[in-house]
């Protein structure tokens, strides 16, 4: 007989990165939804939840991660849209491999199986190219319009330009 488990996660499966933390105002799952429900819009999908100890949510929680730790290692306010979606594809890629081989579902109470396999042909391809993707853009995007004042620089503007022109690529 099978149990479901009513342990929940509170961490990402590999980098034990709270969701409850807070970072720049908000926790890191409040970062994670906002991106989930951005990526929703433009794919005219519904909005759903993010579940804790899901796929999902460990892969935007990372991208929040490593598009905080390129914010922080800046020495000027000059962002580089595309260095910043660089930095969120290698949390994709972290984050699918580690599923993909570790399948922390299966041995770590708390992780939920994904509805869908996480080995795809089409996520295979992404992880082999080098180039970004539309999606790459948003966790900065995202964290630089709830940051406000920061945006003095009209970095705002550069990334909806980059973004466009990202949307037009692919």
């Amino acid at each position: 007989m099978f149990f479901k488990s009513t342990i929940s996660a509170t961490c990402t499966a590999q980098h034990s990165i709270n969701y409850m933390d807070i970072v720049f105002g908000k926790t890191y799952y409040e970062w994670a939804t906002l991106i989930a429900h951005r990526i929703s819009e433009l794919n005219n999908d519904k909005k759903r939840k993010l579940k804790f100890g899901s796929y999902n949510l460990d892969k935007f929680v990372l991208q929040v991660y490593n598009t905080i730790q390129y914010l922080l290692s800046l020495s000027t306010i000059e962002i580089n849209p595309i260095s910043a979606a660089l930095y969120a594809k290698m949390a994709w890629e972290t984050n699918y491999v580690y599923w993909r081989d570790v399948k922390p579902y299966l041995t770590k109470m708390g992780y939920l199986s994904p509805k869908h396999d996480i080995y795809s042909i089409k996520r295979e391809a992404r992880l082999e190219s080098m180039h970004t993707n539309k999606y790459d853009l948003i966790p900065i995007k995202i964290i630089l319009e709830n940051l406000g004042p920061l945006d003095g620089y009209g970095i705002l503007d550069t990334i909806k330009n980059d973004y466009n022109v990202l949307e037009e690529i692919y």
